[in-house]
């Protein structure tokens, strides 16, 4: 058996002392170091070191040379504070028309989240039964609102960008009703329905809605609520919203 043999069995089968010159690894602060023991004439070879060496690589991930790890702290970043507001809108005898809300905006800022909870209950019973439909749309605009026509006086946007005009396509002469085109600014649009029986149970409706459209409003904008209402019978209707924002300074 060679020198070389015979070394390699007393290393790998873990015999001998410090004459046998095994690689010892520690860490300390962070750091990997390798030491080897010799004795004359008892020199381990350098393959033996590198078996070794992979060994403590696949069981420590250690490397044989001393490596120094620096940390550098990340950046601090200041982000914008998120502030909430809330407010609510009501409309005791809504019957086959409509009413608008307007809020503007005195500061450029995101719309983070908004929260919207919309219901109608009857006032009175109907002298019919039949239906009633309440729709609910929330619009942001950056010029002076405008809007329909009374009874409805529903919010007019431009149509958006990127989209063409509504087609409806109505092969068996179904009678529909349709907006002309995409509004631009929309944030929601909801429809409440219910059948009315002659005595009015089971006729309140309610929806409740969360959204987070990340939205950049810009100072001068305007956020318009509007509700209204077709149907046999008069409602209160109501309106509560919360929404989340972020005030955007310029630097």
């Amino acid at each position: 058996m060679s020198k070389v043999d015979e070394n390699r069995r007393r290393v790998l089968a873990g015999l001998g002392s410090a004459a046998a010159g095994l690689a010892l690894y520690s860490v300390t602060r962070g750091t990997a170091y390798a030491y080897t023991s010799q004795q004359p004439g008892n020199e381990v070879s350098d393959n033996i070191l590198t078996s070794i060496e992979d060994w403590f690589k696949r069981i420590f991930g250690f490397s044989q040379r001393a490596t120094t790890t620096t940390t550098t702290a990340a950046p601090m970043v200041t982000l914008p504070s998120v502030r909430s507001a809330g407010f609510g809108w009501e409309v005791v005898n809504l019957h086959n028309n409509g009413a608008d809300m307007v809020i503007g905006v005195t500061e450029d800022m995101i719309i983070h989240w908004f929260d919207m909870d919309v219901s109608y209950m009857l006032t009175s019973p109907p002298s019919s039964e039949g239906f009633v439909e309440v729709l609910y749309t929330v619009g942001v605009t950056s010029t002076t609102p405008q809007f329909s026509s009374p009874p409805q006086v529903y919010q007019s946007l431009p149509p958006a960008e990127g989209f063409t005009g509504v087609t409806i396509v109505n092969p068996n002469n179904l009678q529909t009703v349709a907006d002309a085109y995409p509004g631009q600014g929309f944030l929601t649009r909801l429809i409440l329905k219910s059948w009315v029986p002659k005595d009015g149970t089971a006729s309140q409706v309610q929806r409740h809605v969360t959204l987070y459209p990340n939205m950049l409003v810009k100072s001068g904008s305007y956020i318009v609520f509007h509700m209204d209402h077709a149907g046999v019978v008069s409602v209160d209707s109501e309106i509560q919203v919360t929404l989340g924002y972020s005030i955007v300074k310029s630097s």
